[in-house]
């Protein structure tokens, strides 16, 4: 039972009354709850968190100190110096977790609880429980966040929705952001799930409880925080395990992982979506590009019935397995034939996502910078490969999180460039992806190129000549920052 404690002028002792007090404070709707001092404002709670407390005993709660960590909150921050700023603020109240923080302050009320992470998460599931909205969980080791997107604005053709972005992926990010967006009357709330430490997927289901779990797919991406695939499936797969007791759990029926890891469950709470398979609920087939390079034409069929012809504004097959994803509540929620082509409408490749623009001298250029790995290089290497360009340039940066795969993964990459891909020149950046080049065998050894700096990219592909005959193909994890090369070869600036 958490102690609470509420001084003004003087502390109160209220522990007889602590159940009561602890409910209120749960109850209050009206309150402005903040984490950030510089952002308080009149009226507004200051919550103070240390964060270094939940970084060395449970990287599951998300706070760590990578590039992902909530708001730049990572594991060696400690907002309880910002105390002054909230009351400066003129925040109406503040809570801590540690008796030494309180003020002797007239205007300002000061409330101790035993800990103030876990008073976040209280209120976020009494902000659950009083909303309608249903929630679906998004994990995988590929392609959440264009599921996400997907998702959200297929389903907003009908319904009130909210959606909460990696970028605040730690359990103290989705908490903040359920309490200051959620409304009693959305109807969907979609979770992207990263995993970044063992039990992180398993701490944000138990708060938000899935009535839907959504698995895009599962390989090494993670291996460098886990020691086998195998503790990669059981850590991803706890999605399923931590539903609400009526979820449903939509897996992608194309991976092998999931497929096997299905089976092993045999649940008819467990639905597939793929391409070209027939015993998935959901399937597209007969892809081909159309037109302009960011349209794909595609036959679907739901439950066995056949929905005709669909376009969509992408060359990319993860936004067609995110349309698919998203298509599941086409048929859950009844969605007549016009909306389901509304909602395709609005499904297109997020920026950096795989995506076609155009590059100086009416080049082509296919940006996909946001992240890698072999599958999803393979699938883009796919469509390049299928372009009529003459002079065709691949620029792969390392894939990261690899762990003792890094060498293997990338030897695979040059191994399917050179029984597979139609390419003129590759170029490398990194040392992890230098391994590409070594194993590429069917590209001139005079057109292979690896570098560590993108001005020895820009260089090299101008000495190459880029003209109206030219497609080129950026790749690479998110850490390279691949998108840092597309300003200098776009016809206009897109970012």
């Amino acid at each position: 039972m958490n102690r609470i404690f509420i001084s003004g002028l003087e502390l109160y002792d209220l522990l007889s009354t602590n159940k009561k007090q602890y409910q209120w404070l749960l109850n209050m709707n009206e309150l402005r709850f903040c984490i950030f001092a510089e952002r308080v404002n009149n009226g507004s709670v200051f919550i103070s968190i240390d964060s270094t407390k939940y970084s060395k005993t449970d990287g599951g709660l998300g706070f760590t100190n990578n590039e992902d960590s909530v708001f730049g909150l990572g594991g060696n921050i400690n907002t309880m110096d910002k105390i002054d700023l909230a009351i400066k603020n003129n925040a109406s109240i503040i809570i801590v977790d540690d008796i030494k923080h309180i003020r002797q302050n007239q205007s300002t009320r000061f409330i101790l609880v035993d800990d103030c992470l876990q008073l976040i998460i209280d209120i976020t599931k009494k902000y659950l429980s009083k909303s309608k909205a249903k929630v679906i969980a998004i994990t995988g080791s590929t392609g959440k966040t264009t599921t996400t997107i997907a998702l959200y604005n297929f389903l907003s053709v009908k319904y009130r929705v909210k959606r909460i972005h990696r970028i605040r992926n730690s359990v103290l990010g989705m908490c903040i952001d359920i309490i200051q967006n959620l409304c009693i009357d959305d109807d969907f709330l979609i979770v992207e799930m990263q995993l970044d430490a063992e039990n992180q997927i398993k701490n944000f289901c138990n708060i938000a409880q899935p009535d839907y779990s959504i698995i895009t797919a599962i390989n090494l991406s993670h291996y460098s925080r886990f020691n086998s695939t195998e503790s990669i499936i059981k850590e991803k797969t706890q999605i399923y395990d931590f539903m609400n007791k009526n979820g449903k759990c939509i897996i992608n029926g194309d991976d092998e992982n999931l497929i096997n890891w299905s089976r092993s469950i045999n649940n008819d709470k467990i639905y597939s979506i793929g391409i070209n398979y027939n015993w998935s609920d959901i399937v597209v087939s007969n892809i081909s590009a159309v037109g302009d390079y960011n349209l794909l034409n595609f036959n679907l069929n739901i439950s066995k019935k056949d929905y005709g012809n669909f376009t969509i504004s992408s060359p990319s097959k993860g936004t067609i397995y995110a349309l698919l994803f998203s298509l599941y509540f086409a048929k859950e929620c009844n969605y007549e034939y016009d909306d389901i082509l509304k909602g395709i409408s609005k499904i297109k490749s997020p920026l950096g996502r795989f995506q076609g623009f155009k590059g100086i001298n009416n080049s082509f250029i296919l940006l996909d910078s946001y992240n890698a790995n072999y599958s999803s290089i393979k699938n883009g290497l796919e469509y390049f490969s299928s372009l009529s360009h003459k002079k065709k340039i691949v620029i792969l940066g390392s894939m990261m999180e690899l762990g003792v795969h890094t060498e293997s993964e990338h030897k695979r990459v040059g191994e399917y460039i050179s029984t597979n891909c139609d390419i003129s020149h590759l170029i490398t950046l990194g040392e992890a992806a230098f391994y590409i080049a070594t194993n590429v065998h069917n590209v001139i050894p005079q057109n292979i190129h690896s570098f560590y700096e993108y001005e020895d990219i820009l260089e090299t592909l101008f000495e190459i000549g880029v003209d109206e005959n030219t497609a080129i193909y950026i790749k690479g994890s998110g850490a390279m920052r691949m998108e840092l090369i597309a300003p200098h070869i776009l016809s206009e600036k897109i970012f």
